[in-house]
């Protein structure tokens, strides 16, 4: 392996040593709970592991003893992390600081920051393969439109759960989005609230969500890097 990097094509695969295991193992921070992203973030997961893909995410709630004070390393056998942050965040992977990256809080969209590096074939040629993904999440997501008495407010976790399955997808490999308003791998949705929040959702074009809907296509796209 080579000197980390985050660029890359339409999609990845995880390295070989990974990828045979056809599993990611993703650590949620702490941050998860205090901000109340941790049930939205099972639910993701779930949601994920039910395309059946070609891949599953598997969570580990448990920290290393020689890293409770500093959770921000990304340790091995851990591949992805999954935070709630906002500001300016970065991390270390492959013993090198990976970022910064800027987190808005209020937008309805999370970020994915990809560890990438260098690896020889046993043909002896050389390819980018990823090793580590960070998730980053807001810790408010705030609707732009309003909801039926003419408020915004925080988004619900129907949104939420749109936003964590969408990140899920981009930590797995895939980094082009589907076509708009094909399904959760669209590139943007515009949320629609209800009288309250356990009603709101995403919408699509005309396509609502939750329920979460992938489409065969990006599926197909997800089982390709995994094979």
């Amino acid at each position: 392996m080579s000197t980390p990097t985050t660029q890359s094509g339409d999609s990845i695969r995880w390295h070989d040593s990974i990828t045979k295991n056809k599993t990611l193992i993703i650590y949620p921070t702490p941050a998860v709970k205090t901000f109340q992203w941790y049930l939205v973030f099972k639910n993701a997961i779930k949601e994920f592991n039910n395309f059946k893909a070609g891949v599953t995410f598997t969570i580990e709630e448990k920290i290393p003893p020689e890293q409770k004070q500093d959770w921000k390393e990304c340790w091995p056998g851990t591949n992805v992390q999954f935070d709630v942050c906002v500001g300016k965040t970065e991390y270390t992977a492959c013993n090198q600081k990976q970022g910064p990256v800027i987190i808005e809080d209020g937008l309805c969209k999370g970020t994915t920051l990809p560890v990438e590096v260098y690896a020889r074939s046993e043909k002896g040629t050389q390819h980018l393969v990823r090793v580590k993904a960070f998730i980053m999440m807001p810790p408010h997501p705030i609707s732009t439109v309003k909801d039926p008495s003419g408020h915004k407010r925080l988004v619900g976790d129907g949104v939420k759960l749109v936003m964590a399955v969408h990140e899920l997808i981009h930590a797995c490999g895939l980094n082009k989005h589907s076509n708009q308003d094909v399904d959760v791998f669209s590139a943007t949705f515009v949320s629609k609230l209800g009288p309250s929040d356990k009603q709101d959702v995403a919408m699509f074009g005309q396509r609502e969500m939750p329920p979460i809907s992938l489409s065969d296509e990006t599926a197909s796209r997800i089982q390709k890097i995994w094979e």
